[in-house]
């Protein structure tokens, strides 16, 4: 039997009883290169043989899924200038086909069918610290709905959304904050 409880800005959401909240992450390190990004450029982890970002533990068991309602992005450097980012989601049988790291990025329609939604990550909301930076993305239509079809994981690209000059070896971490069924 489901309830109602509010979830996010006031919204509500009729939720399982035993619903909760998680955060779930998934982290890459990009190559040893300074090469400036352009706006539409692939952010991961190989100019050569990259690999999707995996969200694990999406839903609580086989079957079941999740809200998705806030995200972060935290990287290992200070510098913020450009720094606009864009997570697309996706669930499916398999994960994703990534472009190279600073390669244009364009989704297939394979991938097209399986995404579900995603997260923009603006220049203007980071935090920058002593070698670190954080952001609070925007979730596109205020939620996604994380279908747990492939064993409970999800998967993520990171696109560049302007001219970012990018740190050598930088580290991205995602957190997902999610509602769990």
């Amino acid at each position: 039997m489901a309830k109602e409880i509010s979830v996010a800005d006031g919204y509500a959401t009729l939720v399982r009883p035993d619903s909760r909240t998680n955060i779930i992450s998934a982290s890459f390190t990009r190559p040893s290169d300074t090469n400036a990004y352009a706006d539409g450029d692939a952010v991961n982890n190989s100019t050569s043989a990259p690999v999707a970002m995996s969200f694990k533990g999406v839903g609580r068991a086989e079957g079941y899924g999740a809200v998705l309602f806030a995200a972060l992005l935290k990287k290992s450097t200070a510098t913020t200038t450009n720094a606009s980012f864009r997570l697309f989601l996706f669930c499916g049988s398999s994960a994703p086909t990534p472009a190279n790291d600073n390669a244009a990025y364009s989704m297939g329609a394979t991938d097209g069918a399986n995404l579900l939604g995603w997260v923009d990550f603006s220049s203007s909301g980071w935090y920058a610290g002593t070698n670190f930076a954080v952001c609070q993305g925007t979730v596109n239509g205020d939620r996604i709905a994380l279908a747990a079809l492939t064993g409970g994981t999800c998967y993520g690209l990171l696109q560049a959304k302007a001219a970012y000059t990018p740190g050598s070896a930088e580290q991205f971490t995602v957190e997902l904050f999610i509602l769990q069924d």
